[in-house]
């Protein structure tokens, strides 16, 4: 049976191509407008897997290749987009980094908590205190020791 959609599809006109994909895309959506969370998870769960099972099959060449392609797919889809979806995209990319950033600094702030204590049972903590931009940051000195030290 594959075999036979391969042919067909291999002998199939641009826009025939084209039409069968686009009716293929409607169908997909109108499925997953009902989907739950969980078959969601799961099918992208799937996915990934296929996806790295995939690529963990694929030589260095076509891992350049596949690469390059993205590359360009990317640069072409920045390409055409309007200063209204760039700002969109920027301001949710934004969000997700301010996100991830105040959770990394409350993580920091538990630790410090935990650590004022006196006395501290860590291989090696160290604080990191991030200018506003996100791209330099400063190390504090080792805030653990090897063995448990009380501080004086």
């Amino acid at each position: 049976m594959r075999t036979q959609n391969a042919l067909s599809r291999s002998q199939e006109s641009a826009e025939a191509h084209e039409m069968r994909l686009s009716i293929d895309r409607e169908r997909h959506a109108k499925s997953r407008a009902s989907e739950t969370f969980t078959q969601r998870e799961t099918r992208l769960s799937s996915q990934r897997n296929r996806t790295d099972v995939a690529r963990s099959c694929e030589s260095v060449e076509g891992r350049q290749a596949r690469l390059e392609s993205d590359r360009e797919l990317h640069a072409e889809s920045r390409a055409s987009e309007t200063y209204t979806q760039r700002e969109t995209r920027l301001s949710s990319q934004r969000s997700r980094t301010d996100a991830a950033r105040s959770s990394e600094m409350s993580s920091v702030k538990n630790v410090v908590q935990l650590l004022g204590s006196g006395t501290t049972n860590c291989l090696e903590m160290r604080l990191l205190i991030y200018h506003k931009n996100g791209t330099e940051f400063k190390r504090f000195g080792e805030l653990g020791r090897t063995n448990s030290v009380r501080h004086k």
